[in-house]
């Protein structure tokens, strides 16, 4: 799988000089608005086409975004703008400009949502959550919340708390990514029903542990996952209908492997987020970071 540079892409750069420094971007979402979102891990900033705006965590205010780390963005199918934290989950506002908070305290049977890494939504409007306590979803209209998480004596449970992200294909599967690998889960009964062990070009198991899991389901229902850059450089694919998988890794000075660095000298690459075009083509982001002398 070679990577091909879109010199037939013009491109336009943002300066972040005069933006407040929050450190290592996480996510970006574009709202109905027209508004850019950056996640980072120090706040969330909102770009306007001119300028950047923070909004950062203000413990007096009520109002005011309840995490720090923002790990997760996702805009639902009415708009709504959800922010996935170190700390909790909360919903902006663009009329009211405000955040609405969903630590849901107490009266909550699942207590605090805790530490977000991915959000979605699926096709009946509900909210699903990928946190390092379980799988959660959250309906909007009643704010209960419920939670998924692995038991020892129940192989019908997830297979780890260590959820990474959460994807509905387009039959209606929904697929929960764990540390461990795949598998399928029911929202009717809160089982999973199939499970898939990744492996690595060299078919040795993958674990699903790092800090940007995403999957992607291509045009031909193929899912695509970015193995983690401690472990073999590449891509994972399954296939749900064959069962086959592949483990794309080092080959041409141009493959997929040059993705990651995974530690050399030069510094860490990691694939952040990626989407397919009409023609079947990924279009990726990559974060990297250079290590200091």
């Amino acid at each position: 799988m070679p990577i091909v540079n879109g010199g037939d892409i013009p491109f336009t750069h943002v300066s972040l000089e005069k933006a407040p420094a929050l450190g290592i971007l996480n996510r970006i979402v574009q709202d109905d608005q027209g508004f850019l979102w950056f996640g980072f891990y120090h706040g969330l900033l909102r770009y306007d086409g001119y300028q950047f705006r923070a909004f950062l965590q203000e413990p007096e205010d009520p109002n005011s975004i309840s995490g720090v780390n923002v790990r997760a963005l996702f805009k639902d199918h009415k708009g709504n703008l959800w922010i996935g934290s170190s700390q909790s989950l909360d919903q902006y506002d663009p009329v009211k400009g405000v955040f609405r908070r969903f630590p849901m305290g107490a009266g909550n049977a699942c207590g605090p949502i805790g530490s977000v890494r991915d959000i979605t939504e699926d096709r009946n409007g509900m909210i699903w959550l990928a946190t390092d306590d379980g799988l959660k979803r959250l309906d909007p209209s009643t704010s209960k919340l419920n939670c998924y998480q692995h038991r020892q004596d129940d192989i019908s449970s997830i297979a780890s708390d260590f959820v990474k992200t959460v994807l509905e294909s387009r039959d209606g599967t929904l697929w929960v990514a764990t540390t461990l690998g795949l598998e399928t889960f029911d929202p009717l009964t809160g089982k999973t029903s199939r499970r898939v062990t990744l492996r690595g070009p060299s078919g040795a198991p993958l674990s699903l542990d790092g800090n940007k899991v995403s999957v992607l389901e291509d045009h031909a229902g193929v899912l695509w996952i970015p193995i983690p850059g401690h472990q073999e450089c590449g891509l994972a694919s399954f296939d749900p209908l064959s069962d086959v998988q592949h483990a794309r890794g080092s080959g041409s000075p141009r493959d997929v492997c040059d993705l990651y660095s995974c530690g050399s000298p030069t510094g860490t690459e990691v694939l952040s987020d990626w989407t397919e075009t009409a023609n079947g083509r990924f279009f990726t982001t990559i974060i990297r970071t250079i290590p200091t002398a």
